[in-house]
């Protein structure tokens, strides 16, 4: 548990007193600062899932609360729980849980009050370098728990709601949906109108993430920003008009009211998300200063904001959308100095040009990546959406709600068109060579001083040798990425859940074992787990890709990962997964940078092709110790294994067989091997229960340090002169919303 923010409290006397010193006044705020953070940190972490609860079946009334996505296989929503019982005895715990529904015949819709029998664990996510942290996104979102409904008994709706916020935004998406019916562009308009971007395939996120407009996707301070100006300018100018005139009430004030009014009602279209909620703060302080009549200055508007969103939201800071949309107001800001007499086009393209200069640094950090050619594409997208599909879309549910049934149908049709029209011309942007620019990601000093640079870079014209900001930048664009010595390896197991993959690296070259599973058709751990490793680490071309067999868990990240980059050779335990992969044999041999690589399984003629006990089996040498790489091998493998390879099979170090299955690690295999370390592969409370526990007391038994992805996170392992020196990335980048996942014991046992 965090410090006690009680403490906090004593801090308002101090504040008081010290008000009249601007540091001691400082260091105060910002003491004030931490324990009210603290305070909202306890509070989510006093409503987690007990850990005693995972597992068990709950009977629990709860409420449905934002737009429930559906797809092929489930329909994922977030229920408030208001009531829950184990074996009919009530339970202290409520909390808000994301839940999965996989029964066809139970339809739910936001708003609705349900009884429902559901079986939970604790908010868990996978942990890696490079990789999105889950963990902590349910962490900011409130939510206590994950899981899915049990089948049996049956679900039952105690209540219907049509008036909630979400059954609003729900009846607006069906009725695009059903106008547009599931057209190319459809989730692009539902996007823009209530925020529901479930409609967005990964195609449309690559190729905005590629051309730098996927912030047009989210419903935040341009948009807000559009309609609030238009509602300003345009109730102003009517108000003003001869005869419409009342003293009482000045057309500014109307059109301030009217603005903040019409952005409160876009904004709770989009469900009050958080980057909707920073924009209508920033605004509502910026017609309050209208309302008011004072002198309206950006760093007043921006802090002004920013102390609000904090007060409301601190954990708004663990939120990347936080710091790059304030980044960007304060450049906008900053860019406009000295440039005020500019004509207003030549105004938007440097706008579009000091973004792209000013966010690149911070978008280095958050996803080691930016867009080249945003400033073009911007230039192109944004008065495109925010004047045109915007408006028009909105204009169209106004009018499809207000009875004017065929207007409002013609207006979204209209819009809907046209992003057809546009879209091929971002798609063709994006595959141009280069259109994104990957980076490793920067150490906080060298991000630092290449943000320097770009202040200097973007500075008023007057400023003399801005030019010279760019040798602020020459750390971070110079960077090397850290590889191992001639004749050492690095071997990361990734945590991707109950799969499998592993990444090894030389001085010179790089093979990925397996690429982890494959959830559905938008997320597969290829994309989402391993090439961010690999930008992290600066690989940008794989030497070879081994897949030791076509099971899903092995092999359903590879294809994003061919997509994606460069792959000198494919070699597979079934050569027809992936297509046109060469097949791995005993005998084959290689040797990168002094370390030596051999395939020990299986044999050419064998009866196993296409099962686990055909997969791949690779041992890996090097200078200081040795590792063996295993698949889902059984015990019919490892006899062969025995047989076949004998004293080759001797490891340092071993990837446990098949996530640690009780069919697989049999005694005279161990001993054969004769490991120092093992390294199981497995998905937090997962439904095979790997490991065994019975393997899991054969490795303790024979005094095997044993380590587990689902509790270490990634587990990087290199060899110094006393054998394996193993890092635990949980462990390292350990953080308080992380969940206890085993108890102290059992951590001692399993890392």
């Amino acid at each position: 548990m965090l410090p006690d923010p009680v403490f906090g409290v004593v801090l308002i006397p101090f504040l008081y007193w010290a008000r009249s010193n601007a540091i001691v006044l400082l260091a105060g705020v910002v003491l004030a600062g931490f324990f009210w953070s603290v305070f909202h940190a306890n509070l989510i972490l006093a409503q987690r899932l007990p850990s005693q609860l995972e597992g068990k079946d709950l009977e629990v009334v709860g409420k449905v609360i934002d737009l429930p996505h559906k797809d092929l296989r489930r329909t994922k929503f977030r229920l408030q729980v208001s009531q829950a019982k184990l074996d009919g005895e009530t339970l202290a715990w409520q909390g808000l849980v994301q839940l999965n529904n996989y029964n066809s015949g139970v339809n739910l819709r936001a708003g609705e009050t349900w009884t429902l029998t559901i079986r939970l664990k604790r908010p868990h996510g996978f942990q890696n370098p490079g990789g999105f942290d889950y963990e902590a996104w349910l962490f900011r979102e409130r939510i206590t728990g994950t899981g899915y409904v049990r089948k049996y008994p049956a679900p039952v709706r105690l209540a219907e709601s049509s008036t909630s916020l979400g059954a609003v935004r729900e009846t607006v998406g069906n009725q695009i949906q059903t106008i547009l019916n599931q057209k190319k562009s459809s989730g692009i308009i539902t996007a823009l109108v209530n925020g529901d971007r479930s409609g967005l395939t990964p195609a449309h996120w690559q190729v905005m993430r590629q051309t730098g407009t996927n912030h047009l996707m989210a419903i935040s301070g341009l948009h807000i920003g559009l309609i609030a100006g238009l509602v300003f300018f345009l109730v102003r100018w009517l108000w003003a008009m001869p005869g419409t005139t009342v003293l009482w009430l000045p057309a500014q004030r109307l059109a301030a009211l009217a603005s903040m009014s019409a952005a409160g009602v876009y904004a709770a279209l989009a469900g009050f998300s958080i980057p909707t909620q920073r924009a209508l703060v920033m605004l509502l302080v910026v017609m309050l200063m209208v309302w008011f009549k004072h002198r309206i200055q950006t760093n007043q508007v921006l802090l002004g904001a920013l102390l609000v969103i904090l007060v409301l939201d601190p954990l708004a800071v663990m939120a990347p959308g936080f710091w790059l949309s304030f980044f960007a107001v304060g450049i906008i800001a900053y860019v406009l100095q000295g440039r005020q007499n500019q004509p207003r086009w030549q105004q938007f393209i440097t706008i579009q040009i000091a973004i792209t200069i000013g966010l690149m640094p911070l978008l280095f950090v958050f996803f080691q990546q930016a867009s080249l050619i945003s400033p073009i594409t911007n230039a192109a997208a944004i008065p495109f959406f925010s004047f045109l599909v915007v408006p028009v879309s909105l204009l169209g549910v106004a009018l499809l709600n207000a009875g004017l049934e065929s207007s409002g149908v013609l207006l979204i049709t209209f819009a809907e068109q046209a992003v057809s029209w546009f879209w091929p011309g971002l798609v063709y942007s994006a595959d141009l060579i280069p259109s994104s620019w990957a980076a490793l990601a920067p150490s906080g000093w060298t991000w630092l001083l290449a943000m320097a640079g770009a202040l200097v870079l973007l500075a008023p014209p007057a400023w003399p040798a801005r030019w010279l900001g760019l040798v602020l930048w020459l750390p971070l664009l110079t960077a090397v990425p850290e590889r191992p010595e001639q004749g050492k390896l690095w071997l990361t197991q990734l945590d991707v859940g109950q799969g499998l993959a592993t990444v090894i690296q030389t001085r010179g070259h790089t093979l990925i074992y397996d690429t982890g599973p494959k959830y559905s058709e938008r997320f597969d751990t290829g994309q989402a787990v391993v090439i961010p490793f690999l930008q992290k680490q600066g690989i940008q071309r794989v030497n070879k890709l081994m897949i030791s067999h076509g099971d899903n868990d092995h092999i359903g990240g590879a294809y994003s990962i061919i997509k994606a980059i460069k792959i000198e050779s494919i070699t597979s335990g079934e050569p027809s997964k992936p297509g046109g992969a060469t097949l791995c044999q005993a005998g084959q041999s290689w040797n990168w940078d002094g370390v030596n690589f051999q395939v020990l399984h299986p044999h050419e003629g064998g009866d196993f092709t296409g099962d686990n006990n055909g997969a791949c089996v690779l041992k890996i040498t090097e200078k200081n110790g040795s590792i063996l790489l295993t698949g889902d091998i059984e015990i019919e493998a490892e006899e062969l294994l025995l047989q076949s390879q004998g004293s080759l099979l001797k490891s340092d170090v071993i990837i446990v067989p098949h996530h640690g299955s009780k069919t697989s690690s049999h005694d005279a295999f161990l001993d054969q091997i004769s490991p120092r370390l093992a390294i199981i592969s497995a998905g937090y409370r997962n439904r095979y229960r790997h490991p065994s526990k019975k393997v899991v007391s054969r490795y303790q038994g024979k005094g095997i340090r044993l380590f587990n992805t689902a509790k270490s996170g990634a587990i990087t392992v290199s060899f110094g002169k006393n054998g394996p020196v193993v890092s635990r990335y949980r462990q390292n980048y350990r953080r308080f919303w992380f969940a206890q996942t085993a108890s102290s014991k059992a951590r001692r046992l399993i890392h």
